[in-house]
């Protein structure tokens, strides 16, 4: 394995804790389970976790940038959904940390 292969490692990390987040709603709003519902949390920030790691040691290590090459509206879709998404999901850190 090597730096290359995580991109499909980070997409099966991301799909993995979406499972551990629905699980959890599951757990807590129709069981109203609260210890499954704990242990589908820790699982999804667990692996949300190894996801940012692999994900920035991908970016760090990968050494080359992947240009957008589609033009017209879709372009503006994309920078506006990639340049919204960096610092919202930076400003979600100590809303995560105060939930847990």
């Amino acid at each position: 394995m090597d730096v290359h292969d995580l991109p499909a490692i980070n997409a099966l990390l991301n799909g993995l804790a979406t499972v551990f987040l629905l699980g959890g709603w599951f757990a807590i709003k129709v069981k109203h389970d609260q210890i499954l519902h704990r242990r589908m949390m820790i699982n999804a920030l667990f692996i949300s976790a190894l996801f940012l790691a692999s994900y920035l040691y991908y970016h760090y290590n990968a050494g080359a940038m992947t240009p957008f090459e589609h033009e017209g509206f879709i372009r503006y879709v994309y920078f506006f959904i990639l340049f919204s998404h960096i610092p919202l999901a930076t400003l979600m850190v100590p809303f995560i940390f105060a939930a847990v």
